[in-house]
């Protein structure tokens, strides 16, 4: 009876295990890893187009608020030279995508602007591969600093 129940536990905690293992996969919306949010966006209505980039990847403040203009980068920003907008962050991670993942750009759009950083993205993968590429640039003042004493503002817009 013992070696019965003990057979019944492992086979109820392998069952669970693969569970986890099929379900691991896919991320939680919205998902969030400093400073990027992303949104799934809900299908669009019958008769509306579809642009085909469903997901939203957003810079974000340490509050969680969609603004780069109020971001705690803003002044690492200007002090190696560049403007730190919405458009000063899109330069930055596009050179970074095209230094590390460049056929990403096929799956992905910036829609930028002076305060806010947005970005969309045609599937999940797309979304995982950037978090991958851009998040560990940016997820320290550290190394956020490394990447900008390799580059020459002159090479940047803003």
């Amino acid at each position: 009876m013992l070696i019965q129940k003990k057979a019944l536990a492992f086979l109820c905690l392998g069952f669970l295990f693969v569970i986890c293992l099929s379900g691991c996969n896919h991320m939680t919306y919205p998902y969030q890893i400093y400073p990027f949010k992303v949104f799934k966006m809900p299908p669009r209505p019958v008769g509306e187009r579809d642009y085909g980039h469903n997901y939203q990847i957003w810079a974000i403040d340490k509050e969680g608020l969609e603004s780069v203009g109020a971001s705690e980068y803003g002044d690492l920003f200007e002090e190696y030279g560049f403007s730190g907008n919405g458009e000063s962050w899109r330069e930055h991670i596009q050179y970074i995508i095209e230094e590390k993942d460049p056929s990403l750009l096929d799956h992905i759009e910036f829609d930028c602007n002076s305060d806010e950083f947005l970005t969309w993205a045609d599937s999940e993968e797309a979304v995982q591969r950037f978090l991958n590429d851009v998040s560990p640039v940016f997820e320290s003042e550290a190394k956020l600093k490394a990447h900008f004493k390799q580059l020459d503002p002159d090479d940047f817009m803003e």
